[in-house]
């Protein structure tokens, strides 16, 4: 290995130790309280060493909002990318976008800007770029919806993106109830919103279509 390419493997691999420092802080101690020396402690580097890689802590947490919106991408693509009838699939899609839920709480708190009901102040500033790529990243997640839908009877309708978001919504509200709610009361309300969705956008069509 050369000399440079070990050096961005180095590189990267410091990124991944800081987002993860960050990651953890922002999710124990909330944005507001979060600091970049606390930071580079966790990550047991220099404050100096994180702005090199990081200007602020805005743009810490910008990233790990697209590290978020990546991993639930990679998720629920896996889940439409098998050979199924389309409520099954449906179905699959639904339980992907939960189970990351679970399984990934910081990504939760992230994703959800669980910050901004913090105290004022304790709202990350992003710039327009910062804005623009977590858009993007939601709105891929959004187009996978999107094939979901275009398997049934939704996909003739006019206003798509309409059920769309009314679906994201609903999956959202649903993984922020986790937070909050015990777990037989939690599965019980996703046994119930899931069945809502897929009656409507597969009606009639059962548990083996």
């Amino acid at each position: 290995m050369g000399t440079v390419e070990r050096r961005d493997r180095e590189k990267a691999e410091r990124r991944r130790t800081i987002l993860a420092a960050a990651r953890n802080i922002f999710t124990t101690e909330g944005f507001a309280t979060a600091t970049m020396p606390a930071i580079a402690e966790a990550a047991q580097l220099a404050p100096g060493t994180i702005y090199l890689y990081f200007p602020s802590k805005d743009s810490l947490y910008a990233e790990l909002l697209v590290e978020g919106y990546q991993g639930l991408e990679e998720r629920l693509r896996a889940a439409i990318a098998v050979e199924a009838p389309p409520r099954r699939c449906a179905d699959a899609f639904i339980d992907a976008y939960l189970a990351f839920s679970r399984e990934h709480p910081e990504y939760l708190d992230i994703v959800s800007f669980v910050a901004q009901r913090e105290a004022p102040g304790g709202v990350p500033v992003l710039d327009t770029d910062q804005v623009r790529r977590i858009r993007e990243r939601e709105d891929a997640c959004k187009v996978l919806a999107d094939k979901m839908l275009g398997r049934s009877d939704y996909g003739t309708m006019r206003d798509v993106r309409g059920a769309v978001d009314a679906i994201w919504c609903m999956l959202t509200g649903l993984a922020l109830f986790l937070r909050h709610a015990d777990q037989a009361t939690f599965f019980n309300a996703a046994r119930q919103a899931k069945a809502i969705i897929l009656d409507s956008v597969f009606p009639g069509a059962g548990q083996a279509s």
